[in-house]
């Protein structure tokens, strides 16, 4: 298991209860915050979806047809699904890891 951030839906709940749960797991020393489903789309995704999610952007990014502020999301979005998938699947950082 990875060490930094986890994730924590609340099921039923709302902005009342999400913020009630960002209370009592900082009083445990627990750093959270709440996301608003209106404003911001979390999606989970598993190694293949993020390993597809890359072939996309370099595919996007290697047509020349993005703008700059697309390629510029584009570039971002897959350094951060790169970064994720050395950090949870690289076999040779896990052999370091041991």
């Amino acid at each position: 298991m990875t060490s930094g951030p986890w994730a924590l839906d609340l099921i039923g709940g709302g902005a009342a209860e999400a913020k009630s749960a960002v209370s009592i797991l900082a009083a445990n020393g627990i750093e959270s915050v709440a996301v608003d489903p209106g404003v911001w789309l979390a999606r989970y995704l598993d190694q293949g979806s993020v390993e597809y999610n890359c072939d996309i952007a370099r595919a996007a990014l290697a047509s020349g047809l993005l703008s700059s502020e697309q390629s510029a999301a584009a570039e971002s979005m897959l350094e951060d699904c790169e970064e994720w998938l050395t950090a949870n699947f690289d076999p040779e950082r896990a052999l370091r890891e041991d």
